[in-house]
C-alpha cells in the first residue's frame, strides 16, 4: 500500500491498480472519523461518497458497494483495503514543525486590500436581489483588465466562476454590459465559466485541476448553499464545503444568502445557516442596496466588512450600481451625499422591553398591538 499526501487528500494506491482517496478527514466531537472518499482506479472512479471510518458496519457496506460496483465479486479485498486504512488513520500522529528554525514567510499578499487575502477563502452574503453576483461579476472584470474596484488596486489574474444559480448565457450577457461599462466592446480575456449541478465535494478534482492548468487567482462560488450539497445549517455539510475549498490552490470567494428577520437592523443581520460559515471564512462582507436613484439610473448600495482575522475592518463602502440600455457601471460613491442613508431598526427586544419598562400589565395582543410587532 502506497500513501500520498497532498494539501488535505490523502490517496492510498494498491498493487492491483486500485486506490481508495480520502479528502476532508474529520474528527466529530463524538470520536467518529468522517471523510469523503472516492475509491476506484485512477481511470474509472467507482463511487463517490461520506464514510463513517470509525462504523466497522459502515466500512463493510461501503466495501460492498464497490464490489458490487465493479462486477468484479471481490468484496474480501476491498474489505481488507479498508481495513488497512483504518489501521493507519488511527495511527497516524499529527504533523509538527518546529518553529524555531522556520523562515518568516512573505507578507500576506490581498487579492483586494484589506478585504479579500490572497489563499483563503472569503465570503460576501445579503438578501437576495441585492446584486451579489453583479458586484463580483465587475471584480472578474477589474482582475482581468488591471483596474480598481470600488477604488481598490486589485490582483491582476484569472478569475473561475463556478455558477450552480444561473445560466452561461446569463453571465456573459452580465459580462458585456459590464465590459461596455469600462469601454470595452465585449468581455477581457481571463474570466471562465462553469455551469455546476452537482456539489463541489463530487467535482473537487476537475475544478482543482482547472485551477492549476488555467492558474485561476480567483473562484467564485455562486452560492454557497447548492455548492454545499446538503444543508446550509448542518455543521458537517459546512466544515466539509469549506474544507474543499481550502484544498484549492488559490483564492474562493463565496456568495451566500442571509438570514430573514424584519426587525433586525439589515447589519445585524448573518448569513443564513450554519455559522461555521463566517467563522471558516476569513473575511466576511454583507451587501446592502440602499435605494433605487430618483433619476431610475440605479442603486446606491454599501458594502460593509463584517469580519476579518488579518487587519482593521474596512469602513463601508458607499457605491453605484449604474444601469442604462446597453452597459452596467460600478461607481463609488460619497457617502455624505444623501444616497447613503442607512435606516436603523430597534431590535424586537428592546422595542418589547421599551414598552413594558411603562410599568403597565400586558396581554399578548396588546403587547403586540403597543409595539407593531
Amino acid at each position: 500500500m502506497k500513501k500520498t499526501k497532498r494539501r488535505n487528500t490523502v490517496r492510498y494506491e494498491f498493487e492491483d491498480g486500485q486506490r481508495i482517496e480520502l479528502a476532508d478527514i474529520g474528527w466529530a466531537k463524538s470520536g467518529k472519523i468522517y471523510s469523503y472518499v472516492n475509491a476506484g482506479n485512477k481511470d474509472a472512479p467507482i463511487n463517490s461518497e461520506i464514510l463513517e471510518w470509525s462504523s466497522a458496519g459502515a466500512r463493510e457496506s461501503f466495501a460492498r458497494k464497490i464490489a458490487n460496483l465493479s462486477r468484479n465479486d471481490q468484496y474480501e479485498k476491498w474489505a481488507i483495503y479498508f481495513a488497512d486504512i483504518w489501521d493507519d488513520l488511527r495511527a497516524q500522529d499529527i504533523e509538527v514543525i518546529e518553529v524555531e528554525v522556520q523562515d518568516e514567510p512573505i507578507p500576506l499578499e490581498w487579492l483586494v486590500p484589506s478585504l479579500i487575502p490572497v489563499g483563503f477563502p472569503s465570503q460576501l452574503y445579503g438578501d437576495a436581489g441585492q446584486g451579489k453576483s453583479t458586484l463580483v461579476s465587475s471584480l472578474a472584470v477589474a482582475m482581468a483588465t488591471d483596474t480598481p474596484w470600488l477604488g481598490k488596486t486589485v490582483l491582476q489574474g484569472k478569475t473561475l466562476i463556478l455558477d450552480w444559480e444561473l445560466s452561461a448565457d446569463m453571465t456573459v450577457r452580465r459580462m458585456y454590459r459590464l465590459a461596455r461599462g469600462i469601454g470595452l466592446t465585449r468581455p477581457p480575456a481571463g474570466i471562465l465559466y462553469s455551469a455546476m449541478e452537482s456539489p463541489l465535494y463530487t467535482t473537487l478534482d476537475a475544478v482543482e485541476r482547472v485551477v492549476r492548468r488555467e492558474e485561476i487567482a480567483l473562484v467564485i462560488i455562486d452560492s454557497l448553499g447548492p455548492a454545499s450539497g446538503g444543508d446550509p445549517g448542518d455543521v458537517e455539510t459546512t466544515i466539509r464545503l469549506m474544507g474543499n475549498l481550502r484544498r484549492l490552490p488559490t483564492t474562493s470567494l463565496i456568495l451566500d444568502h442571509q438570514s430573514k428577520g424584519s426587525s433586525e437592523s439589515y447589519t445585524s443581520k448573518r448569513a443564513f445557516g450554519s455559522v461555521y460559515k463566517g467563522n471558516l471564512a476569513r473575511s466576511v462582507m454583507q451587501l446592502q442596496m440602499i435605494k433605487p436613484l430618483e433619476d431610475g439610473t440605479g442603486t446606491s448600495c454599501m458594502l460593509h466588512h463584517q469580519k476579518t482575522n488579518f487587519v482593521l475592518k474596512t469602513e463601508p463602502i458607499p457605491f453605484y450600481m449604474l444601469y442604462s440600455q446597453n452597459d452596467t457601471k460600478i461607481e463609488v460613491g460619497d457617502i455624505d451625499s444623501g444616497d447613503f442613508d442607512l435606516e436603523v431598526k430597534t431590535p424586537a427586544w428592546r422595542t418589547v422591553m421599551d414598552a413594558m419598562l411603562i410599568g403597565r400589565a400586558y396581554t399578548t395582543p396588546d403587547l403586540a398591538g403597543e409595539t407593531g410587532l
